[in-house]
């Protein structure tokens, strides 16, 4: 059935299924998302002051997925969603129409986030919660992501350097002040001289995917500085930013593979910032929790269960058919647009859990191993996670490398 929906200053259309997040072309934006808890999904749009605009309910789905187009959007323009969930499927009753959810697919979020108890409690949180960016890929020729060593470094050859973007420059002297702490001030010339002449051939950036600091730790006036902490897997971390965060992050990649460097990325694909029960809904709790997180059921309470493989109250069921295509086209992303070489993966093991078992020949890692694009990647497995049987050490895919334990703690 044909039908469109008058908005003030948009119109809603036919959209398309595929592909999830915000797709931008020039007369408009085709917004799809995974919602299966879902008995209503409303877009939201708002300013570039991030003040609430309009407010979309979506009308088309197949199944799960929920989508439209929507005429007159714009590159820059803020998103996020909200959600009347099925009754029986809300993750607990603190889920309600009030919480703007980020999209797990956005390419880039308005601010960083920072837990803030009175802010996030509030009827209405909108003020609280970032804004997903409409974001045209740029598959440009200005900064070659594309671009990598003469050859792939054999194993032996690799000499990694990991490295915080805020910590390696932060205190600098060379590095100007405003670029102090950020993806610019990283490539700065001298902050590469040094690099190389330790004979570095390989930075291990540690996570600037968006990340938010553990409430608990947030409570007590502390921060989690190294990151490992994401609220989304696509998203370059704002705190590193001069103005721009994902434009400098590109050009600094940029900078440092012309410069002959192999980037690898710390990525934290075992749990989210949500946490366990009583966490936060910032995104997956809102829309899709029972897909997205482990869980056990218990006859005492109608609420989940969330299992805690790695430390930090909660699980991602990569074993899920739609957690896993988000993990895949993230990789992918940071591969094909932010130009990374590699990753280095956070308690790995989570990710061939099927669905709370290792398996050594897990569908996570036949899909890597014949992807045109991220085959071509370096892997490299921190080859264990917390739960039963979770330390894997040799026993990762031939193509992959694991940080062994063992020998550096000898050594």
């Amino acid at each position: 059935m044909q039908y469109e929906t008058q908005t003030s200053g948009h119109q809603l259309k036919l959209g398309q299924v595929k592909p999830f997040g915000a797709s931008l072309n020039n007369k408009g934006c085709n917004f799809s998302i995974y919602c299966p808890d879902a008995e209503e999904v409303f877009l939201c749009l708002f300013d570039e002051n991030e003040n609430p605009v309009q407010q979309i309910q979506l009308q088309q789905r197949i199944q799960s997925k929920w989508f439209g187009f929507v005429t007159n959007v714009k590159q820059g323009q803020r998103y996020g969603y909200r959600v009347r969930s099925k009754q029986h499927r809300k993750v607990s009753d603190d889920m309600n129409i009030g919480r703007l959810l980020i999209d797990p697919y956005t390419k880039q979020l308005s601010k960083a986030l920072n837990w803030n108890v009175d802010a996030y409690e509030q009827t209405d949180n909108f003020n609280f919660i970032p804004k997903g960016i409409v974001t045209a890929d740029s598959h440009s020729t200005e900064h070659p992501q594309s671009l990598h060593l003469p050859r792939p470094l054999e194993a032996h050859e690799r000499i990694l350097y990991e490295a915080h973007v805020k910590g390696m420059t932060y205190l600098h002297p060379d590095v100007p002040d405003h670029l102090k702490g950020t993806y610019l001030g990283f490539c700065h010339p001298s902050v590469i001289a040094h690099l190389k002449r330790l004979g570095v051939t390989s930075i291990q950036f540690m996570p600037f995917t968006a990340f938010m600091p553990e409430p608990f730790i947030s409570d007590k006036g502390l921060t989690n500085y190294w990151g490992y902490n994401p609220i989304n897997f696509f998203s370059v971390e704002p705190r590193y930013a001069f103005k721009h965060a994902l434009q400098e992050c590109k050009e600094m990649i940029a900078t440092l593979k012309s410069n002959g460097f192999e980037i690898i990325l710390d990525v934290v694909f075992n749990h989210t910032a949500e946490s366990g029960g009583g966490g936060p809904i910032l995104s997956f709790k809102g829309l899709c929790h029972q897909h997205a997180y482990l869980t056990m059921e218990n006859d005492e309470t109608d609420e989940p269960i969330y299992l805690n493989y790695s430390g930090c109250g909660n699980t991602v069921k990569a074993s899920n058919s739609y957690m896993m295509t988000l993990i895949v086209d993230a990789l992918r992303y940071w591969v094909q647009e932010i130009g990374v070489d590699g990753f280095r993966f956070d308690l790995a093991s989570t990710l061939a859990r099927e669905p709370l078992d290792f398996k050594c020949d897990a569908h996570f890692f036949k899909i890597l191993r014949q992807d045109p694009v991220l085959s071509k990647a370096v892997m490299i497995a921190e080859p264990w996670d917390i739960g039963p049987g979770g330390y894997q050490l040799g026993q990762y895919p031939d193509y992959w490398l694991e940080v062994n334990d063992k020998y550096r703690d000898s050594v």
